[in-house]
Parts: structure tokens; C-alpha cells; sequence
């Protein structure tokens, strides 16, 4: 409570030594445009409206937000000095200090501050801070998704496909089951029926640091990039903590909202296939080269409309600490993806492992090996440092029926700046030896350059790639490609990928795929132009749409053309709302073929998800949780989310909810605060602030307690009725060990919110007198919260 901040406040500045009473060093929370910065400040005694911030403190804070202009302006101001309100008047700003809160709001010009990064997944700490309660994942806890969606042919009614998609995570302490299973109908037959998307059990150590599995394993594997996916069997992986905590940059994330096949090409050559119901997929351990890398990603929906995708993934090399070990050991049979879906062979056994180990702070060793029934691999792979810049050296075998291979390639990675523009930059050279099983042997040999173009903008991306492939002296293949994404005019945001490619099979190949987006009149809505040339079919195909999307619905119309003739429409809505979302898609496709199809699509998503005892009905999720509730206390009060997504208490009929399910990131921690201020004013939350912790899919249980009490006023007066005046002291009740602070005003009148029903004793602090019994009761309560205590007549000991 503030006031009972200020009483500890003013008390510890009464024992201030009266030299330094005029001014003193106080760590200041300072926000500026919503963060909120830890400034060294400075409050005085004398005059409690008076404050400064250590301006080279303030400096160093605010660097990170500030343009390179605006901060160099500010530094003859600040540096060395006190920074006052006078003086940040004189750079143009304002500020304001809230006494109570002892909080500095700096009000700084938008466009002083540099272009923030919107992250579109929640940041989570690893960390709680003080003051939250820490709550545990439950030993049984779940949840399972469903998406269902139905496709019916407008023109032929008895023509339509179905598609149902069940996501299981349940863990049971430290374990960890996961299962994925889609089911496809077509009432012409034409489609698979039940597919296994994922089906796997985990168990993590304590320290987070080594992971055992069963099924279809994730890969941990950092140094080393061994593909999942191949093998459906059990694997056992160990990670320093470092590299366990951190972020991939060989995964995509994807959203479908309907069935579609998902074609992945890295670098101009296609990487996988996959068909997937509609949900949240992330394309793991992708296998990037170092450096920049083309990530296209075609979605071609039930209708045969496309959908293409370019992305910029960086890649570098990584190392271990001096000492430190990765490992990772897979056994099992083989599987692969068959037009779209896996299938196991149980008949051909499998395996693939690698250890790590640092060798010293520069430099990483790896061994490394895939053993398959047709084909085994085996290598050493190493990494090392020079400055910035790392040296990459990987020897490996093949051996298979029908030839023994031997491969050195060799890399060197610079992530700074050259020559003033180029960054990130990547040249690679591989030689292959290969010895046929008839006898002959060849030589391939491979040359690949790939850089990001450094520009001035902060708002996009520039990379170019090449390479060259020789078998022998004959020439294979050459490629190049530019793939760039800029926001240009504060609002437009313009795509450009232009790619050619020169082989013995397909020679003077060349593709352009173009994209235009804008915001009209809010960012709620934007108009978006695509176009792209078809190599295959010497056609130009582009694509216009218009949509609005904000937090609860979403809504796209689109129009495509092939060269000048209109193609193909489609018009989707949807919904997203805490249990369940909803979408609604009408297309029509083909009309440059004589024989249209037009359809209409239904889906819905939904879930449910359990904690301890708690369970709800909610909106697919797919990382750890918690379930916040309300106690039976709450009969007159739902929760809901605020416009920030938080979650709020309000009266019971402006929602119906009792339970609110807040994401949590794997193997870390979100705070959570409760918005209460709807509250009747003599009932308070027993605590607001929680920090919810999360292993693998781990979900815990919070519920929301009720503290209620009454509003006390009193008047305090020594053994000769005289007032006491200036005085503090405390309600404690002997059997909760709770204590209310109080102090008295010139009157000797006290005042104190939140006191619940019991016995206390009322004492003072530094003052001979003997405590006083004092007994709150409801029944003495006024209109239900106010309780006057009166006169009460403190006596000396």
C-alpha cells in the first residue's frame, strides 16, 4: 500500500544524518513513452517535490531508445550532471513527478525515438522479480486442441471435403506426452482419411539441460544440424543452458487457416513437402548454411490457389564454452514424408548421434554420424573463431550401394560490415570425391557466396546469394538470387525476390516475385499487390487484396490474375475470441478454365485445458499456461481480458467467465498482474502480481483470492484526553500475525482501509503506553464498510 510505503519512507529519512538531509541518492523509476527505466535519482528532506536524475545514468538508459541526433543534442546537457526539471525543459521536453509513486515520466518527442521492434509472440522472463508470488506447474496438467473445417462445392452440392485436427499435450510431473493426428474426407475418395502429424514423450531434467525421447523427436542440436523429422525412435539429448535458452534462426513460424500443402524450398531447392490440417506449425532445424539463406514457403490450398512466402534467415556458427559438451543420440526406424505425410518403415532401422565438445573458447569440435539401412554418413565438423569471424571445416564419408563418398567443406563467416555495405557474409567451397561402385570415379565441387547488402533503413532486409557447381570440369549449375523486404514512405512496404538459375537440365531459368502492401487511412486496414512471373508457364501471375485486421477479427478479400484475365476471388473472415476461433472463406478459382469451382469453407478452433483441478474450454494453445480463477468469494465477479489482453475482474454481468488462460513460454516464466479495480471498495485481492513458471507444456493453477475488511477511523488521545498528534503506530492481531500500519494527524485522528473482521491490539511505536484491545465486527459496520472507532484513551505503562 502507498501509505504504508510512505510511513517506512518518512521513517528511514528521519534517521538520515542531518548533513546529508539536503539531498540523498534514491534508485528512480523513470518512464519514458511506457518503459520503464531504473535511474540513479536523487530526492531531498527539506523539499519533497524536489528530484534529479544522475544524468550520465540517464544517458546510458536511454541510448538504446534515442535516434544517434537526438541523443548526441542531449549529451552536453546531461553528461556530468544533475538532470532537473529546469534542465530538461531546456532540450524541449517535459516532465512530471509522481510523488506517491516516486516515479519520473519524461515526455519525449516520437520522433526523437528510434523505430521499435514489435515482437508478435509474448516475451517472457526467465527470471520473477520481487514482490510476485511464485506459482508452480501442476503435476497434471493438459490441453487439447481441435480444429475442424468443413469445404462444400457451391456449384455441386454433394461435393465436399472434411478435415478434423486433434493436438494432445498432457504432462504428468517432468513427463511430457505429445500427440498430433489429422483426419482427411473427400466424397470423392480422394484423400488420405487419418494421418500421425507428431506423436513423441518427453522427459526434461531438472535443469533443463538434457531431454529424453520417444517418436518423433525434436532435435537439440546446435552445433551440429541433424535434421528431426527421419527417424521415429528414442533420443537423448544434453545442452549447456546457453544454448538451450536460446533462439533458433533456422525455424519458420506458420498459421494456416485451411488444409493445404506446404512446399519448403531453401535456397532454390526444395526441402520438404507437408499436408497439413489447419493450426500453428513451426518448421524446425531447417538445414541453413551459414550466413544469409532464402527461405521460401508455398502454401497451395484445396482449391489449387497459391500462396508464396520469402524469408531472410540468418544463420552463423555457434561454440562452446571451454569444457562444455552437446550431445544428441537418436535410435529407431526410418520415416519420410510421402506426398505430404509420414510414414514409418519398421523394417529399416536407423540411427544418427553427435557429440561437441569445446576444445577452448575458440574452438569447437565435432563428431557426428547417421547411420540408415541404405546409407551411412560419418564426419567431423569444426568451428573456429577468428575475432568476429568463424572458420568452418567439415570432413565427411558416405557410403551406400551404389558408390563411397568423400566430402571436405570449407567456410569462413563475417557478421560485420565490408566495405561499407556488405554484412553477415558467407563463402563457402565444397569438394566431393565420389567412387562408383562400377568402378569410375567423378568430382563435384561446389562454390557458394551469400551476404546481406547493408543499407541506412532500419525497416528491411537486402541479401544476395550465389553459387556455382562443377562436376569434373563441365559446369552443373549456377545460380543467383536477390531477396529484399523494405518499408518505404513511413507506410509502404514493398517485397522484391528476383532469382536465376542456369543448369544442364533446365538452362536460363529465371523468376521475379514482387509485392506491394499499404496501410490505408489506420493501420487497421491495408491494400496489398503481389505479382509474379511463372517461368513454366511464361505467364504473369499477380494477386490484389484489401483487409482489416485487428485483435478480435480479421477479414481478406482477394482478386488474382494470370497475365490480364481474372483467375481466381476469395473472401475470408475470422473471428478470434478466448474460447474458441471461427472462420468463414468463400472462393472462387479456375475461371480461366472453363469449368470454375466455387467453394465455402466453415472452420473452428477450440480446445480444452486442465490444471490441478481447474479446467476450461479455450482457443488453441501450444506452449505452457496458466489458468488464472476466481474463488467461490467471487460469486458477484467474472474475469475477462482488457483492450492490453490483460486480465481483469469485472462485475459478473459484463462476462460470464470464471477462468482466463495465459500463455507461458517453455522453460520459462510470465508475470502476471490482475487488474482489481472494480472491486467494491472494502474488498482487495490477497495477491495481484503472480509469476507463473513453465517447463515443457507444463500448465499451473492460479486462483484469486478475496480480502475483505472494513474502512476504520478512530481518534487517539493520551490519559489526560489529550490528542496524540504525529504518531504511528499499528492494528496486529495475534492469531494471523498480520499488522496495519497507521499514523495520526494534528487531530490525533486515525484512519486505516482494508482491516478485517477480528481482534487486535493497538499499539505505538517509540511510546510508553499500554497496547489497547480493539474488536472489528461486521455488526458494527455502517452501510456495510465503515467502522468508527471513536475515542479511544491510551495509558501510560
Amino acid at each position: 500500500m502507498v501509505r504504508s510505503f510512505l510511513i517506512a519512507l518518512v521513517s528511514g529519512l528521519l534517521c538520515i544524518p542531518f548533513a546529508i538531509a539536503d539531498e540523498f541518492p534514491i534508485p528512480t523509476d523513470v518512464s519514458i513513452l511506457g518503459k520503464t527505466l531504473n535511474v540513479k535519482g536523487f530526492v531531498s528532506v527539506e523539499d519533497e517535490n524536489y528530484w534529479a536524475l544522475d544524468g550520465n545514468d540517464l544517458l546510458e538508459k536511454t541510448h538504446p531508445i534515442l535516434e544517434k541526433t537526438v541523443h548526441d543534442f542531449i549529451v552536453p546537457y546531461f553528461e556530468n550532471n544533475k538532470v532537473t526539471s529546469d534542465l530538461i525543459e531546456q532540450v524541449g521536453w517535459k516532465s512530471h513527478y509522481d510523488l506517491d509513486n516516486l516515479v519520473v515520466t519524461l515526455d519525449i518527442p516520437l520522433d526523437a525515438t528510434k523505430a521499435q521492434d514489435i515482437h508478435f509472440t509474448p516475451q517472457y522472463s526467465s527470471q520473477p522479480p520481487d514482490g510476485y508470488t511464485q506459482v508452480q506447474p501442476s503435476f497434471f496438467s493438459g490441453v487439447m486442441n481441435v480444429y475442424a473445417t468443413h469445404t462444400q462445392n457451391i456449384n455441386k452440392l454433394d461435393e465436399f471435403t472434411d478435415s478434423i485436427a486433434l493436438r494432445t499435450a498432457m504432462t504428468f510431473g517432468s513427463v511430457v506426452f505429445e500427440d498430433g493426428h489429422s483426419y482427411f474426407y473427400s466424397s470423392q475418395g480422394s484423400t488420405p482419411g487419418f494421418q500421425r502429424d507428431a506423436t513423441r514423450i518427453m522427459y526434461q531434467t531438472e535443469d533443463k539441460n538434457s531431454l529424453f525421447q520417444l517418436g518423433d523427436y525434436i532435435s537439440q542440436s546446435e552445433i551440429v544440424s541433424l535434421g528431426s523429422g527421419d527417424i521415429f525412435g528414442l533420443a537423448y539429448s544434453r545442452q549447456p543452458s546457453y544454448l538451450n535458452g536460446s533462439r533458433r534462426g533456422n525455424s519458420v513460424p506458420i498459421s494456416l487457416e485451411t488444409p493445404s500443402l506446404v512446399r519448403v524450398s531453401i535456397n532454390g531447392e526444395e526441402y520438404r513437402t507437408l499436408r497439413l490440417a489447419p493450426g500453428q506449425y513451426n518448421l524446425r532445424d531447417l538445414p541453413v548454411d551459414s550466413g544469409t539463406n532464402e527461405i521460401k514457403v508455398e502454401f497451395v490450398d484445396q482449391n489449387g490457389i497459391s500462396t508464396e512466402r520469402y524469408l531472410n534467415v540468418v544463420n552463423r556458427p555457434e561454440l562452446l564454452y571451454s569444457g562444455d559438451v552437446e550431445a544428441q543420440v537418436v535410435a529407431g526406424v526410418e520415416q519420410e514424408y510421402v506426398d505430404g505425410a509420414k510414414e514409418i518403415y519398421k523394417e529399416q532401422p536407423a540411427a544418427q548421434g553427435m557429440v561437441a565438445y569445446g576444445l577452448n573458447q575458440y574452438w569447437t569440435a565435432s563428431l557426428w554420424g547417421e547411420w540408415l539401412e541404405e546409407e551411412q554418413q560419418f564426419g567431423l565438423l569444426q568451428n573456429v573463431a577468428l575475432g568476429n569471424s568463424f572458420v568452418t571445416l567439415d570432413l565427411s564419408t558416405t557410403q551406400n550401394m551404389n558408390s563411397d563418398s568423400y566430402k571436405a567443406l570449407t567456410s569462413l563467416y563475417y557478421p560485420d560490415v565490408l566495405f561499407g555495405f556488405l554484412k553477415d557474409i558467407n563463402l563457402s567451397h565444397s569438394y566431393n570425391q565420389y567412387y562408383w561402385s562400377n568402378g569410375g570415379a567423378t568430382t563435384d565441387q561446389n562454390l557458394g557466396f551469400s551476404t546481406a547488402i547493408y543499407t541506412p533503413s532500419d525497416f528491411g532486409y537486402l541479401s544476395f546469394s550465389s553459387g556455382i557447381r562443377w562436376r569434373g570440369n563441365a559446369h552443373q549449375r549456377t545460380y543467383a538470387s536477390i531477396n529484399s523486404s523494405y518499408r518505404l514512405f513511413s507506410s509502404l512496404r514493398a517485397s522484391l525476390n528476383l532469382r536465376w538459375e542456369d543448369s544442364d537440365d533446365e538452362p536460363n531459368q529465371y523468376s521475379a516475385y514482387l509485392s506491394f502492401s499499404m496501410p490505408l487511412g489506420s493501420s487497421d486496414y491495408s491494400v496489398d499487390y503481389t505479382t509474379r512471373y511463372n517461368t513454366e508457364e511464361d505467364e504473369i501471375e499477380s494477386s490484389l487484396s484489401a483487409s482489416r485486421y485487428d485483435i478480435d477479427n480479421y477479414w481478406r478479400a482477394s482478386v488474382n490474375f494470370v497475365d490480364k484475365e481474372y483467375d481466381s476471388a476469395s473472401l475470408s473472415y475470422r473471428n478470434r475470441h478466448p474460447r474458441a476461433n471461427s472462420t468463414v472463406r468463400l472462393t472462387s478459382s479456375r475461371e480461366t478454365s472453363g469449368d470454375p469451382l466455387r467453394t465455402m469453407e466453415v472452420g473452428v478452433e477450440t480446445g480444452i485445458a486442465w490444471a490441478g483441478s481447474n479446467v476450461t474450454v479455450t482457443s488453441p494453445v501450444n506452449s505452457g499456461f496458466a489458468l488464472v480463477s476466481l474463488s467461490e468469494e467471487f460469486e458477484n465477479y467474472a474475469l475477462t481480458r482488457d483492450k492490453y489482453n490483460r486480465v481483469k475482474i469485472v462485475p459478473k454481468e459484463e462476462a460470464s467467465s470464471s477462468t482466463i488462460l495465459v500463455p507461458v513460454y517453455n522453460n520459462s516464466q510470465r508475470l502476471i498482474k490482475v487488474n482489481s479495480e472494480n472491486l467494491d471498495f472494502n474488498e482487495e485481492l490477497k495477491a495481484q502480481r503472480y509469476s507463473a513458471s513453465s517447463g515443457l507444456r507444463q500448465g499451473s493453477e492460479i486462483v484469486l483470492d478475496k480480502l475483505s475488511g472494513f474502512f476504520v477511523t478512530g481518534l487517539l488521545v493520551n490519559d489526560k484526553s489529550q490528542p496524540l498528534i504525529d504518531v504511528v503506530g499499528e492494528l496486529s492481531s495475534p492469531s494471523s500475525n498480520e499488522a496495519y500500519p497507521f499514523y495520526t494527524d494534528d487531530f490525533g485522528q486515525f484512519e486505516l482501509d482494508m482491516v478485517p473482521e477480528g481482534q487486535y491490539l493497538l499499539s505505538l511505536y517509540g511510546v510508553d503506553h499500554l497496547p489497547y484491545k480493539v474488536n472489528i465486527r461486521e455488526s458494527m459496520a455502517q452501510e456495510g464498510i465503515f467502522i468508527e472507532l471513536n475515542e479511544i484513551q491510551l495509558r501510560h505503562q
